[in-house]
């Protein structure tokens, strides 16, 4: 009965982990609506990037963007609060993230000592 309580708490980890990164995607598309919008130099030097259709050279260059801060350079304090709120979204992220994989470990090293024997999945 614990794997299937520790199953669902995994499960459940997972959907707000995607939760958490839904909310860092939607910082990041208005982060990049707003550079489109009141900085369109700064929009082409990073590649006219959106938040779908991007390369992945275009979206690291966006990621180390916010990252880094350097929309702090724009002098625009909306834009800032914007990067600030995406670039601390990502860190939790993150920090979630570190915290799925050891609670996924954990739920893998416990299994053995639950008496699963892997019988469901493995016929046996």
């Amino acid at each position: 009965m614990a794997t299937l309580i520790e199953f669902i708490a995994l499960f459940m980890g997972v959907i707000v982990g995607f939760i958490i990164n839904l909310f860092y995607l939607n910082s990041v598309r208005k982060f990049l609506n707003g550079v489109r919008e009141r900085c369109p130099k700064n929009w082409k030097a990073l590649g006219e990037p959106t938040l779908l259709t991007t390369s992945p050279t275009i979206s690291l260059r966006v990621f180390l963007y916010i990252i880094k801060g350097s929309y702090e350079a724009l002098g625009d304090a909306e834009l800032s609060a914007i990067g600030q709120k995406a670039r601390k979204r990502f860190w939790l992220f993150l920090s979630y993230l570190v915290f799925l994989m050891v609670l996924l470990v954990a739920f893998f090293l416990n299994l053995p000592a639950s008496g699963w024997q892997g019988s469901v999945l493995l016929g046996g």
